[in-house]
C-alpha cells in the first residue's frame, strides 16, 4: 500500500480544494479540514511513516502561504535554491552520522540507514561534482552493507548501504548528473514555485499548490528513485489537476497578460 498511500497523500489536497470550490454542501468551511484530518489519521495507521510527515508539512506550508501570501512563495523559492546548492555538503557536516555518536542509535533504523547512505553518496559526489557519474549510476555502486540498530526492540541488522538509489531526489541528481543537472533541477523547481505564485487565481489555490509541492518534496527527499516512471507520472498527473483547480482559462489569461480585456484568453 506504500505507493497508493503516497498518491493519496498528494491528491487529498486536490480533493480538499475541489470541496472548497464546490457550490454545493461540500463548500462548508468545516468539510475540507475535516476531510484532511481524517486522511491524516488514516495515514498514521499505515506502515510508511513518511506519508503523515509529508501531509503535516504540506499543512504547515498551506497555513504559512495563507497567512503570508505571495511574498512567502518567493522566500520559499530562495530557500529551495539554497538547499539544492548545499545538498552535497549537508550529509558530510550537518548530518554526518559519525558526529552523532551514540545518539545515532536512538534514531529510527530507517533514518540511521539514510544518514549513512547520504554520507556515502556525498563522498561520491565530491569525487565528480561537475560531470557526475551518469544517469542511473546509483544502481551500480558496490557500497557493501552496514549495521543499523532498531531502538525499539534493541537488536541490530544489516542493510545494503546504497540500495539502487539514495532515497533523496536532489542527491541523486547531484550524484548522477553533477552540477549541470543540479542547476537545471533547481531552475525547474524555482520556476514552478514562481508559476504557482503568478497564476493562482486565489489565495486558497496558491496555498494548495504549495502544499502539494511541499508534500511531494518531502516524499522525494526521503523515498523513491527520482527516475521511477510511476513517480514521474504521479508528479505530472498531480500537477495537471492542480492547474485545473487553480482557476479558469480567462483568469489565467488576464494574469498572464496584464491589461487584457476579461474573457479574451484563447
Amino acid at each position: 500500500m506504500n505507493r497508493g498511500s503516497v498518491i493519496a497523500s498528494l491528491t487529498v489536497w486536490l480533493t480538499a480544494t475541489a470541496m472548497a470550490r464546490d457550490p454545493g454542501p461540500w463548500r462548508h468551511p468545516v468539510v475540507a479540514p475535516l476531510f484532511l484530518a481524517t486522511a491524516f489519521l488514516v495515514f498514521l495507521g499505515l506502515t510508511m511513516t513518511v506519508v503523515p510527515i509529508a501531509l503535516a508539512c504540506g499543512a504547515g506550508f498551506w497555513l504559512v502561504i495563507w497567512l503570508a501570501r505571495r511574498r512567502s512563495v518567493r522566500i520559499l523559492a530562495a530557500v529551495v535554491a539554497l538547499l539544492a546548492a548545499v545538498a552535497p555538503l549537508l550529509p558530510r557536516f550537518a548530518l554526518d552520522p559519525a558526529a552523532l555518536g551514540a545518539r545515532l542509535q536512538s534514531l529510527p533504523s530507517s533514518l540511521q540507514h539514510r544518514l549513512h547512505m547520504w554520507n556515502y553518496v556525498a563522498e561520491r559526489i565530491a569525487e565528480h561534482p561537475l560531470r557526475g557519474w551518469g544517469v542511473d549510476a546509483s544502481r551500480w555502486f558496490q557500497a557493501g552493507h552496514i549495521t543499523v540498530q532498531n531502538p525499539m526492540y534493541s537488536y541490530q541488522f544489516e542493510v545494503q548501504l546504497l540500495p539502487l538509489h539514495p532515497h533523496n531526489g536532489v542527491l541523486q541528481v547531484w550524484l548522477e548528473l553533477g552540477l549541470p543537472g543540479a542547476v537545471l533541477l533547481t531552475a525547474v523547481v524555482v520556476l514552478l514555485l514562481l508559476g504557482i505564485e503568478r497564476y493562482s487565481v486565489s489565495r486558497a489555490a496558491m496555498a494548495s499548490g504549495i502544499a502539494v509541492f511541499a508534500n511531494f518534496g518531502v516524499i522525494a527527499g526521503l523515498s523513491y528513485g527520482i527516475w521511477q516512471s510511476w513517480w514521474l507520472a504521479t508528479a505530472w498527473l498531480v500537477a495537471a489537476f492542480a492547474v485545473i483547480l487553480a482557476g479558469d482559462r480567462d483568469a489565467l489569461g488576464r494574469t498572464d497578460r496584464p491589461g487584457r480585456a476579461p474573457g479574451a484568453a484563447a
